[in-house]
């Protein structure tokens, strides 16, 4: 958790500098969860990446907008 938002912050184990990546997973505010995309998160850092991987809170299902 990182300043109140769930985040993930994965990192090549070679030391950097590194570029630096933010994933949202999708699903439009309704659904989805950041363990959703952890896997591309992963190869990402593998890659050569610092990757932050955010999660969000959905919207409730009686919630409409805009």
């Amino acid at each position: 958790m990182t300043g109140g938002i769930p985040m993930d912050v994965l990192r090549p184990s070679e030391l950097g500098p590194w570029p630096t990546i933010v994933l949202f997973h999708g699903g439009g505010w309704f659904s989805g969860q950041k363990e959703d995309i952890e896997p591309l998160a992963r190869l990402i850092a593998a890659s050569g990446a610092v990757v932050f991987n955010a999660g969000y809170e959905v919207l409730l299902n009686d919630v409409f907008f805009p």
